[in-house]
């Protein structure tokens, strides 16, 4: 279980898809894994019906 903090404000100089992990970013060897970012943030935007990608800045 966990508290999901909703907060509508998005990190424009941050990608669509660090801004889906903010503060909850998933680790390989202590470093943030952006591959498994970008992959489970297209996942979880096609569940929504977004075509967004999550690579760009959330600005654009």
């Amino acid at each position: 279980i966990s508290l999901i903090h909703q907060e509508l404000n998005l990190s424009g100089n941050l990608t669509v898809g660090a801004n889906i992990f903010l503060g909850r970013e998933p680790r390989k060897m202590g470093l943030i894994d952006k591959a498994t970012i970008v992959e489970q943030s297209r996942r979880y935007l096609d569940m929504v019906g977004l075509n967004v990608d999550p690579t760009v800045l959330a600005d654009d």
